[in-house]
């Protein structure tokens, strides 16, 4: 068991943060900015709203460049359906490229256009991890073993420190994205 904090030390990490965008702005905003890095989100619903859709979205965005408002991580997928198929996340890859090299050339940016550049289907493919857990023991097995994979990959679930995002605020984004706090 970790070693306790108290809540204003939680509540000092948690703001200081930067979130995950889900790439939609209502969600967003109703989320708060999006989804703190670190935590596991679980998507529930009825069959066909978009469940899977939301998390290789999410999946994607946690490995957004700093320019355009990511965290540049990784991200674990625990597929608790089977309706995860590496053509479709390889769709949705291509597709979030397109979106990034329009906003790239759109700004202006030469960092931005650099940065979409760098960018890969496969690469975009290799930031995803995926575990098929389709049973509850699966599923709690999965869930178990989160530490172990963060371990494994230290990317995971986290941010590059703040000097680091401070600098590359001040190199590469100017104004386009709020400054630590």
């Amino acid at each position: 068991m970790a070693d306790g904090q108290d809540a204003h030390t939680l509540y000092e990490q948690e703001v200081s943060r930067r979130k995950i965008v889900t790439l939609c702005k209502n969600l967003d905003e109703a989320l708060g900015g999006g989804i703190s890095p670190g935590r596991v989100v679980e998507l529930c619903g009825q069959p066909g709203v978009g469940k899977t859709q939301l998390g290789i979205q999410i999946a994607l965005a946690v490995q957004l460049p700093w320019c355009f408002g990511g965290i540049q991580g990784r991200a674990l997928f625990i597929d608790t359906e089977g309706s995860l198929t590496s053509e479709r996340v390889a769709d949705m890859a291509a597709a979030l490229l397109v979106h990034l090299q329009h906003t790239a050339a759109s700004s202006g940016s030469t960092i931005r256009i650099e940065e979409v550049r760098c960018l890969s289907v496969e690469g975009l493919l290799d930031g995803i991890t995926v575990l098929r857990a389709v049973t509850a023991v699966e599923v709690c097995a999965a869930v178990e073993m989160l530490d172990q994979y963060l371990v494994e990959d230290a990317s995971l679930g986290t941010t590059p420190d703040r000097a680091d995002q401070a600098d590359c605020d001040r190199q590469h984004l100017g104004a386009a994205v709020p400054r630590p706090g």
